[in-house]
C-alpha cells in the first residue's frame, strides 16, 4: 500500500520539531499540533482542510493562495486552523492562523511556536489569578 505523499517539503523547524515531538494534543486549548501521519491523511487532516477550505480564496486575507497552504494543526472544537506556507510558495514557512479570518501571522514556525507559548502562559496566569 501506497502512503500520501506531502507534495513539498517541510520547512526544517517544523521538521525539527516533528523529530521532537511527533504532534502535540492540545497545544494550545483545543487545538492539536499535527503527527507526521496527520498532515497528510486522518480525521485532523480532514478537518482542518474543510476549515481552510471555509475561507474561500485566502489571497486577500493573507497574500497566499490555499494550494500554497500546508495546515498543520486545528482546533478540535472550534474553527481554528493553523497553515504554513509551503516550501514552493510565495511565501514558504510563513504561519498563519485562521478563525473565520485571519487572526495573525508569523514568519517563521519557530516565531508561531514561541507565540503561542506565550499565549499558553498568558492563560495560566489569567487563571491563576482567579485562584
Amino acid at each position: 500500500m501506497r502512503r500520501p505523499q506531502l507534495g513539498s517539503r517541510l520547512d526544517q523547524a517544523h521538521r525539527d520539531f516533528l523529530a521532537h515531538v511527533d504532534g502535540w494534543r492540545s497545544f494550545f486549548q483545543a487545538v492539536d499540533v499535527f503527527g507526521t501521519k496527520d498532515l497528510v491523511a486522518g480525521t485532523k487532516h480532514a478537518r482542518a482542510v474543510v476549515l481552510l477550505e471555509s475561507l474561500g480564496d485566502t489571497r486577500p486575507l493573507c497574500g497566499a493562495k490555499s494550494a500554497e497552504l500546508l495546515p498543520f494543526a486545528a482546533s478540535s472544537i472550534d474553527i481554528d486552523v493553523f497553515a504554513i506556507g509551503r516550501s514552493e510558495s510565495e511565501q514558504p514557512g510563513v504561519v498563519y492562523w485562521f478563525a473565520g479570518g485571519l487572526v495573525e501571522q508569523f514568519p517563521s514556525f519557530e516565531e508561531w511556536f514561541l507565540a503561542m507559548n506565550d499565549y499558553n502562559r498568558e492563560e495560566y496566569e489569567a487563571l491563576r489569578a482567579l485562584s
